[in-house]
């Protein structure tokens, strides 16, 4: 709390308690973000967060609507030092919106997030449901009792859109004719998507001849019914925003055209879109690092165990040390033994070969050359007593 001392002050008269600050602008900023286009979970998450500034400023004895860009700096910096990147962003993206809010209704002229940025974690691109994962959500919605979850994920599989797109979808917004959907999208956008004969087949099927609502759930029940086919189908990892990465990752596979995947996705900038793109990229990277193998190519003086007997003078005569054998028992027996294949091991103390299968599978066990002449010092004594 120490950073926070320096704008510390005791209230002067005629400022503004700073809660009733907030209560006296939040209506109004609600409806103001409502004719902006955001969807109702972003003007949640934006009325909440910039009631969590006005608190912490009331912290600090100044009133929210003459915060300084010191006030946002200060309140970011403490944020990232408590939170996620992304969610200290989306604090300052409400801010942002607040003081946009109050520069058009004339209460300020300036905005004191202006030069405050935050910048995004470079994130590993999310993982895409597999054809076998799709096929097993389709079957188990097939054999639930909720008719509508198979529509919706064949839809959510063909669209590539956001759960709340979906969801909020109404009768008038298909276009029946062509098999396009109406998606009133981020910011107020529009734009048409093509889900597919399937996924249209199945929507027409369901919806019949009703207007208005085309579904009977919320975008949370569908989650939750979500969860539980996903259950039943042992597929894990299901959230619905993850068939829109599978339809983006899917697309750029087959048609390698990044401009149209950002036209269905609805983004607003081709960076965005690239992110998803990224997938792709990163699978073949990782394939031909693996195909590659560049490591094999420099093990050197490293002996092989074929799963044949192998004999330890032609070893020795190769000139293999002793460490350069045991090396070889520890990397190659777990095979050997495996396929119960005789090894020809030289007793140490005895100056012999033991040749026993199960000795393959105590030495495959091993972690130390000492352990391995141990074993075979014992097995060699067991061997002459025996005799």
């Amino acid at each position: 709390m120490a950073q926070i001392i320096p704008f510390r002050r005791k209230r002067q008269p005629g400022d503004s308690v700073p809660k009733s600050a907030w209560l006296s602008v939040k209506a109004d900023y609600s409806r103001w973000l409502v004719t902006t286009g955001k969807l109702p979970d972003t003007r949640k998450s934006y009325v909440y967060n910039v009631g969590y500034f006005a608190g912490w400023m009331g912290g600090q004895g100044y009133p929210l609507i003459s915060a300084t860009s010191k006030h946002l700096d200060l309140f970011i910096d403490t944020q990232l030092e408590m939170l996620a990147r992304s969610t200290a962003m989306n604090r300052l993206l409400a801010c942002r919106s607040f003081y946009q809010f109050l520069i058009d209704a004339r209460r300020r002229t300036t905005d004191p997030t202006a030069k405050i940025e935050v910048k995004r974690d470079k994130l590993v691109p999310k993982q895409p449901f597999s054809g076998a994962e799709l096929a097993d959500l389709v079957e188990a919605a097939t054999k639930s009792p909720w008719r509508e979850m198979l529509v919706l994920i064949r839809l959510f599989i063909g669209s590539g859109c956001r759960r709340k797109e979906i969801m909020t979808m109404q009768t008038y917004d298909i276009d029946w004719t062509r098999g396009r959907l109406l998606i009133h999208g981020k910011g107020s956008k529009e734009r048409w998507v093509a889900p597919g004969p399937t996924a249209m087949q199945a929507l027409t099927e369901y919806v019949g001849e009703r207007q208005g609502d085309v579904w009977s759930i919320s975008a949370d029940t569908f989650y939750k019914r979500l969860r539980v086919i996903a259950k039943e189908a042992s597929v894990v990892g299901a959230y619905p925003h993850r068939f829109r990465v599978t339809f983006a990752v899917n697309f750029y596979e087959r048609y390698g055209n990044l401009a149209a995947l950002r036209t269905i996705l609805g983004h607003s900038s081709l960076r965005m879109s690239e992110h998803y793109a990224s997938y792709n990229m990163a699978e073949g990277a990782l394939e031909m690092q693996a195909d590659l193998d560049l490591a094999q190519d420099f093990v050197e003086n490293v002996p092989t165990l074929a799963p044949e007997p192998v004999s330890v003078d032609d070893l020795i005569e190769q000139g293999y040390s002793e460490h350069d054998i045991l090396t070889a028992v520890r990397e190659k027996m777990a095979a050997v033994a495996s396929s119960a294949a005789r090894i020809v091991w030289p007793a140490i103390d005895a100056g012999r070969a033991v040749e026993d299968a199960e000795l393959a599978t105590e030495l495959a066990s091993s972690v130390s050359g000492d352990r391995v002449r141990r074993s075979v010092k014992r097995r060699s004594l067991v061997d002459r007593k025996s005799a």
